[in-house]
């Protein structure tokens, strides 16, 4: 049985290697993550772990941790998003995946970690489990309808004959909470500026809620500058005296919107946020407006008030984390996992 050896080190060192790992087997990860990975996000470079077969010195395995701060109990910690989780085909019968996994979460207090998480793609959660890390709650995909023949077609066929499309629209749309809410005052943002700081700043975080930071630093780098996808911010404003409320982002893909993350005052901005990708949605003929986040999310309520349904589709949350760390209401969308 081969040895391995797990050692903490410069990923610059490994790029060939890491960039023929993503390319064999996360083959959508462009090469330019890596520099993005290491440069820009306000919380830190990423950490690597890489595996080395002992007799031969190849690599053969890595793990990452990008770091992400958090507000918990009006205070900010560090926790880390494990991502990156690739072995050799060659080499996963002898077990290097699982020293990686341990080896990242026991360098938790060496990098000043107060939390771990990943959500694993379904052929890693055997491993998570036994390396430690344990689940808190499911990932909830919810999906809003804008071509409402295609899902009647696809999910509720039976229904057509007696109720048509374009009435099941008029009725949702009447029973959506942003219907009568308003979306003026809302646009692109082509950069990031100190407004979206003042933002984060005067908000009144509930004590029993968990957040990522959103300051313009790491909006910036996480959707302007990310070079995995095409992101696009909006942003409500009130047009007298330029002051932000909100704001949203959202990437396009094979007609489908993806809202990857929702930030804002009150209800009501968050209303009008809605509604308006619901006309960029139907603008750029999307079948529909798809949102990752936790059950746990206080704002899933907002969510299912704007006829997002559960699409049934769910992942366990992995984490490690301190006992004194209370996350029944963490606010965590896909912004907040998606590295």
């Amino acid at each position: 049985m081969p040895q391995y050896l797990i050692k903490q080190d410069n990923p610059f060192t490994y790029k060939s290697q890491i960039l023929k790992f993503w390319q064999e087997y996360l083959t959508d990860t462009p090469p330019q993550r890596l520099e993005w990975m290491m440069n820009g996000n306000p919380a830190g470079p990423s950490t690597w772990f890489f595996a080395f077969e002992q007799n031969s010195c190849e690599l053969v395995g890595m793990i990452s941790l990008t770091p992400r701060e958090l507000m918990a109990n009006g205070s900010k910690i560090r926790a880390g998003i494990l991502g990156d989780v690739v072995v050799d085909k060659k080499h996963r019968v002898s077990g290097p995946a699982l020293n990686l996994v341990k080896k990242a979460l026991n360098a938790m207090d060496s990098m000043n970690l107060s939390l771990i998480y990943s959500i694993p793609n379904p052929y890693s959660e055997k491993l998570f489990t036994r390396s430690g890390l344990h689940i808190i709650g499911q990932f909830l995909h919810l999906v809003r309808p804008i071509d409402f023949h295609y899902y009647q077609k696809k999910y509720i066929n039976r229904l057509s004959s007696i109720l048509p499309s374009s009435a099941m629209e008029s009725v949702l749309k009447i029973l959506s909470r942003d219907t009568y809410s308003s979306d003026s005052g809302i646009h692109e943002q082509k950069m990031i500026d100190e407004e979206f700081n003042t933002l984060w700043k005067n908000y009144q975080i509930p004590p029993e809620v968990i957040i990522g930071v959103r300051g313009c630093e790491y909006i910036q780098w996480k959707f302007i500058d990310n070079p995995l996808s095409s992101f696009h911010v909006i942003s409500s404003i009130d047009k007298k005296t330029n002051r932000l409320f909100g704001y949203l982002a959202y990437r396009i893909a094979d007609k489908q919107m993806h809202i990857y993350d929702l930030f804002a005052e009150k209800d009501a901005f968050t209303f009008g946020l809605l509604k308006r990708v619901a006309k960029i949605a139907q603008k750029n003929n999307c079948i529909g407006i798809y949102v990752r986040l936790s059950e746990m999310t206080p704002m899933i309520k907002v969510f299912k008030k704007c006829n997002y349904f559960d699409a049934m589709d769910r992942a366990p949350i992995f984490v490690k984390f301190k006992e004194e760390l209370n996350l029944d209401h963490w606010e965590f969308f896909s912004g907040d996992r998606n590295i």
